[in-house]
């Protein structure tokens, strides 16, 4: 994502899982998607940001949940299909 982890001054939340707890840093971020039809769709979001150490490599992400759960999704594996309908944005542009 192309964080600078040197900026960050402050780590006063945290997160908490099945290995226990790490401090983290919430910043706010924008995700954009293009659709075929030539629409932007843009969404606001708060990420909790994990301190970038060897011991949380290959922690899975949430990332994407705060999206996915606007959109209406049909997932079709047999086909290799995974249609998404958008009931949701927090900015549309359309071009």
């Amino acid at each position: 994502m192309g964080v600078d982890y040197s900026r960050i001054t402050s780590w006063p939340g945290t997160a908490s899982g099945i290995g226990g707890a790490v401090r983290t840093a919430r910043r706010v971020s924008w995700v954009y998607f293009t659709e075929t039809a030539g629409a932007v769709r843009c969404y606001r979001l708060q990420l909790d940001l994990l301190p970038d150490i060897p011991e949380l490599a290959g922690v899975p992400s949430l990332l994407g949940q705060d999206i996915l759960s606007r959109w209406r999704t049909i997932h079709e594996p047999a086909r290799g299909q995974l249609h998404a309908r958008v009931n949701s944005a927090d900015f549309t542009l359309r071009i």
